[in-house]
């Protein structure tokens, strides 16, 4: 079955200079179902947009933002099956949006939305050079479907489709993903250190947008920074795991194997916040490391962001752990190496 990919343009209208009267726009529809490739899909968008903004006789200055999403692939199978793969889907994402104004991105299971304050011929680039990220940071054998776009008005909409793009887990049930790493939402909660420009973004034209509403795509009401005494008791119960997952996600590592710069960087964070509660054969365990190496591990200052995404990421398994530890089974860690 060919599943369509459906790509949302957010479109809205400013208020000052470019056209007048400058009224929100209605909504448009353009229908690329019957497009051969991506780049024939493109071309009928920017015929369809040029036309509409014939037809309402508005100036190209009124086009300000685009919201693309549902990147489909050609069969409809799922992107990113596993931890590791859907946060390789977030680096990827961010790499192909390098030099773009990048405001959210989120993935269901089989597609992915993105919102970018882009015109719409950057948005066109973008969307063709992460797709060719995607395929190749992903291994992805089949093409991705091919696209439509649709305009959306005014500031109220840019705040619900910034919204339905990180809501994009939870409207479609997807379990497999507790920790929303197929998303931009861990950077915007400080919780990931890759895309840090889209949280000044966010604050720049989402400035009504409060952690409590963010929070409430991940879960839980509050996150509040872990007591010492939790994580000690998640390493008496054998969870040592999820605390070294919980570093390896805040850097979007599929684990904390090897011994490269970031991984070392992530281990060391790890080690440092497992300082005061851990014993040397917990610590060992749970960084994967021998006891040599994490007392050099400790000796190295991470930085304040990173300890604190890792403090976060390990805040937010004890409440999986606590409320929904169904969720956790459905996305278990790699058990870290001994080196």
């Amino acid at each position: 079955m060919r599943a369509h990919t459906a790509l949302f343009i957010l479109a809205t209208a400013l208020h000052h200079g470019g056209c007048d009267p400058c009224q929100p726009w209605d909504r448009l529809e353009i229908d690329v179902s019957q497009a051969s490739d991506p780049d024939e899909a493109l071309s009928t968008v920017q015929e369809g947009s040029e036309q509409f903004v014939d037809w309402t006789r508005r100036d190209e200055t009124c086009l300000r933002g685009f919201e693309a999403g549902d990147d489909y692939l050609d069969d409809d199978r799922v992107l990113a099956p596993s931890v590791g793969a859907r946060r390789e889907l977030a680096r990827s994402v961010y790499r192909a949006c390098r030099g773009f104004s990048l405001l959210a991105f989120g993935a269901a299971d089989t597609h992915l939305h993105l919102a970018a304050l882009e015109d719409r011929e950057r948005c066109g680039k973008l969307v063709h050079g992460l797709c060719c990220s995607l395929r190749s940071s992903l291994d992805l054998p089949v093409p991705f479907a091919p696209v439509r776009y649709k305009a959306l008005v005014d500031q109220h909409h840019m705040r619900n489709a910034f919204h339905y793009t990180l809501g994009q887990r939870n409207r479609h049930g997807v379990q497999s993903d507790p920790f929303l790493d197929a998303s931009s939402l861990p950077e915007l909660l400080g919780l990931r250190l890759l895309g840090t420009d889209s949280l000044l973004l966010v604050r720049e034209h989402l400035p009504r947008v409060r952690r409590n509403d963010l929070l409430r795509h991940l879960g839980p009401e509050q996150l509040q920074p872990v007591a010492p005494e939790e994580i000690a008791e998640l390493l008496t119960a054998g969870c040592g795991p999820w605390l070294a997952d919980a570093a390896a996600g805040a850097l979007a590592l599929p684990d904390l194997r090897g011994r490269q710069a970031d991984t070392v960087t992530a281990c060391a964070a790890l080690a440092r916040v497992l300082e005061p509660v851990a014993s040397s054969t917990a610590a060992v365990a749970a960084v994967g490391r021998s006891s040599t190496w994490i007392r050099r591990l400790r000796r190295k200052e991470p930085a304040p962001d990173l300890e604190r995404a890792v403090l976060g990421q390990v805040a937010l398994r004890c409440w999986l752990w606590r409320e929904h530890p169904d969720l956790l089974v459905l996305a278990p860690p790699r058990l870290p190496e001994r080196s």
